[in-house]
């Protein structure tokens, strides 16, 4: 009976440790489960932050293009009109014909993007922000970046260029460089004056478009961010 009762009283003791073990391993894995998500979360926000930068300055340099082009284009206009309706070469005119052959390649800030490619689009948890995130990175600015620039480089390469250099002298000073026609009279009574300089309008006026129409959908994008970054923070 006595070691019956001895038994019991180890058991019970056994059984307690193995409880108390168990205990201490669930709250172990309890804290390290916590700590975890406590990291990860730190990570989202510190990726969504960065992301967040990166799609202010991306705004930025829109902002700037368009300001640009819509000058340019303006000019463009002027340009067209003037070809058009055969009027007298004048000072204005010739400086407004280089503005024709001024472009900018456009580079955007994607390193945040490359950033959270490299480490894992895990991190972010909400599934539809991150698909925007992605498509205004993979898809609307590397179109803006590469395929349109390039189009347009290569119109400019292909066609302005040569053109300029069969029929202009390009002529500078201290305060501006001017554009001197070769034969003016040639110009006037050739169409491809007015259809060249009516195409580069025609692509300033879509890129003015898709600038802005990228600078909307970043917007947004940056609405969703910071509500996703206060949740996060609560």
């Amino acid at each position: 009976m006595l070691t019956e009762n001895k038994f019991g009283k180890y058991l019970t003791y056994a059984v307690g440790e193995i409880v108390l073990v168990v205990i201490g391993i669930l709250i172990a894995l309890s804290i390290n489960n916590w700590n975890n998500d406590k990291q990860d979360k730190q990570a989202e926000l510190k990726y969504l932050n960065q992301i967040r930068k990166s799609l202010q300055e991306n705004n930025l340099i829109l902002k700037e293009r368009i300001v640009n082009d819509e000058r340019t284009l303006k000019f463009g206009d002027q340009l067209y009109n003037h070809f058009n309706a055969k009027k007298e070469l004048n000072d204005s005119i010739k400086r407004i014909l280089v503005i024709l052959l001024n472009d900018q390649m456009i580079s955007f800030n994607i390193a945040a993007f490359e950033n959270l490619k490299n480490d894992g689009l895990s991190f972010i948890s909400n599934d539809d922000l991150k698909f925007e995130i992605i498509n205004i990175y993979d898809k609307e600015l590397k179109y803006i970046q590469n395929i349109f620039a390039n189009q347009f480089e290569n119109y400019l390469s292909g066609v302005i260029n040569p053109f300029f250099s069969d029929n202009f002298e390009f002529v500078s000073n201290e305060k501006y460089m001017s554009a001197e026609p070769n034969n003016y009279q040639d110009l006037l009574s050739n169409n491809k004056t007015t259809n060249i300089i009516s195409m580069v309008n025609a692509m300033r006026s879509y890129a003015i478009s898709n600038y802005s129409n990228t600078q909307k959908k970043i917007n947004e994008i940056i609405i969703k961010l910071d509500k996703e970054i206060k949740t996060l923070n609560e």
